[in-house]
């Protein structure tokens, strides 16, 4: 396979970035676009090519490696510490929730469409918050720590973003705090 036919985009356009900068020492401007950029790249001997690009795949690689939730701190706690709190506590609070008739919280392994949930060995749990479906999902293990109303399917989804989401959850606990 060529340079230029990579699987993974992402190497390429690191190769790109190093040979344009010549390894931070810029050869171009940063106002050069990525088509420019290609253009004069794939216009390079072949020899110039595949060395930025054995240098790019090693980057990426390590890139790669230290992505793993284990691995990200914000140098307290790792993002695997903190996924596995937030899941707590929200266990706690949609079963509080239930017990109490608060809020309606349902889970399900499929999705409103009836697809399972990111193709099966996860779940959804939703919570409506003043008209809001709001959700997060978890792994299928973790199912029997959500003590609410299971359903065949999810409730519809809006198309909301999970910043659109914590808005309304912040909204509605700023209004709760009056």
């Amino acid at each position: 396979m060529s340079d230029t036919g990579a699987k993974d985009r992402r190497v390429e356009s690191v190769a790109v970035e190093l040979w344009a900068h010549n390894w931070a020492i810029p050869t171009q401007t940063d106002d050069t676009t990525m088509e420019e950029r290609l253009e004069k790249w794939r216009a390079e001997p072949y020899w110039v090519r595949s060395g930025f690009m054995a240098q790019a795949r090693r980057a990426v690689a390590a890139a790669d490696r230290s992505t793993s939730p284990d691995d990200l701190t914000d140098g307290y706690h790792t993002m695997a510490e903190l996924y596995r709190q937030r899941m707590l506590w929200h266990a706690m609070f949609v079963n509080t929730a239930t017990r109490a008739g608060t809020y309606k919280c349902v889970k399900s392994r499929r999705h409103h469409d009836g697809e399972p949930c990111f193709g099966g060995g996860w779940f959804i749990v939703q919570t409506v918050i003043d008209g809001h479906v709001v959700a997060q999902h978890y792994e299928s293990a973790f199912w029997g720590l959500f003590h609410c109303r299971e359903v065949e399917t999810a409730l519809a989804w809006d198309g909301s973003t999970p910043q659109q989401e914590g808005d309304v959850t912040q909204r509605h606990l700023e209004g709760e705090a009056r």
